[in-house]
């Protein structure tokens, strides 16, 4: 693993001020929310390097924003020394439109609407290779989830089986990233987002009444918080469990 150098990242730094321009700012949602037509609070879109928007639905809206989120990625990949640091934040595109295709299938239905750009991959090459069942172009973590996924629900298990393997497998790919781009503050961000997952599962498990045993199943390992600390008499505070750390 090559060293990091601050110099290596001089130019992108920079290029990411001069987008900082380009934000949606509290000052400018006002305008949007103040104008006296829609076509006017699209403009306000326009001003921030939006496309135009033809017709102001959630369906338009969802294309604006998936199109912007996507450009934006692949600038910031053109543009970093290693790739990985932009790529381990579109991961979760690429999880969520496999969710997607996988449940989609399993009940006959058209995922189309769900997919989301703005991956690793468009959500094009992710559907079509996931209906040719090939997977070969994709990482290894992610295709042996979906795979992992798909058996499960052909098996007739529970849906929700599905995410906990999609999951495991995003936040361990994440991880894993992080380690190998050698940068703390992702490993950090990481960990935080475990932590963070970690909770919604602990608080829904106590919502539902579920035990343990069901707890263990759907916790992830990487965390600040370590999982075998929320599933003994520890866990029952969840507050004082969590204090302690950054989230």
């Amino acid at each position: 693993m090559s060293k990091i150098r601050d110099t290596d990242y001089l130019t992108i730094s920079a290029r990411v001020r001069a987008m900082e321009n380009r934000l949606v700012t509290r000052e400018r949602m006002e305008r949007m929310v103040e104008a006296r037509s829609d076509d006017e609070a699209v403009k306000v879109l326009a001003e921030c390097g939006y496309e135009e928007l033809p017709a102001l639905t959630n369906r338009g809206l969802d294309e604006l924003l998936s199109a912007a989120r996507a450009a934006l990625y692949r600038e910031l990949g053109g543009a970093v020394p290693d790739k990985r640091l932009v790529e381990l934040f579109q991961m979760k595109y690429d999880y969520h439109n496999a969710k997607a295709l996988v449940k989609g299938a399993a009940v006959g239905a058209d995922a189309d609407r769900l997919l989301m750009e703005g991956g690793r991959w468009s959500a094009a090459q992710v559907k079509e290779a996931f209906q040719r069942d090939s997977l070969r172009e994709f990482t290894d973590p992610f295709r042996r989830a979906v795979v992992q996924a798909r058996e499960t629900l052909n098996g007739g298990n529970d849906p929700q089986l599905a995410d906990f393997v999609l999951d495991r497998a995003y936040f361990a790919e994440m991880a894993e990233t992080a380690r190998a781009v050698g940068s703390p503050f992702l490993e950090g961000y990481v960990r935080l987002l475990i932590d963070a997952a970690n909770l919604r599962s602990a608080v829904r498990c106590a919502r539902m009444g579920k035990g343990s045993d069901f707890l263990s199943q759907v916790l992830l390992p990487g965390g600040n918080v370590e999982a075998h600390v929320l599933t003994s008499g520890k866990g029952n505070d969840l507050a004082a469990v969590f204090r302690a750390g950054p989230l």
